[in-house]
């Protein structure tokens, strides 16, 4: 139970990588590195899930980026707090979803499966604010 108040907690705060605006929120920023890659185990499957959440996430702060720079500050401010919102909710639902497996290492595998979804989703809704903003 701590551990997924901690992981909530540093998802909420996610890091801003170098280069980034300050103030601005990182969905790909995290502690450590993903798990290797190995369609043999649940943790090489997690892992799997891992690394190409982790490439949807930069994708979805690059995309923040090109948003926020879009708006004035007060509505990039407001995109950050959607982002943090957005965090908090996708490691609960994730969470909440690998529940069906709890102590099993297939809980591992789901909670991974179920965040590449739901960052895929997020970058599709982003993607199409961004359009909406820089089509005239």
């Amino acid at each position: 139970m701590r551990r997924a108040g901690i992981a909530v907690a540093a998802a909420a705060c996610a890091l801003v990588p170098a280069g980034a605006a300050a103030g601005a929120v990182s969905v790909a920023a995290r502690d450590g590195s993903p798990l290797p890659c190995d369609r043999n185990t649940t943790a090489g499957m997690a892992g799997c899930f891992e690394r190409r959440t982790l490439a949807a996430d930069r994708r979805i702060d690059a995309v923040a980026a090109r948003i926020r720079a879009a708006r004035s500050p007060a509505a990039a401010r407001r995109l950050d707090a959607a982002q943090r919102a957005w965090l908090a909710y996708r490691t609960a639902d994730c969470t909440s979803a690998a529940d069906r497996y709890e102590g099993g290492s297939a809980a591992s595998v789901e909670a991974a499966a179920c965040r590449l979804d739901l960052s895929r989703a997020r970058l599709a809704a982003l993607r199409r604010r961004l359009h909406a903003l820089t089509t005239p």
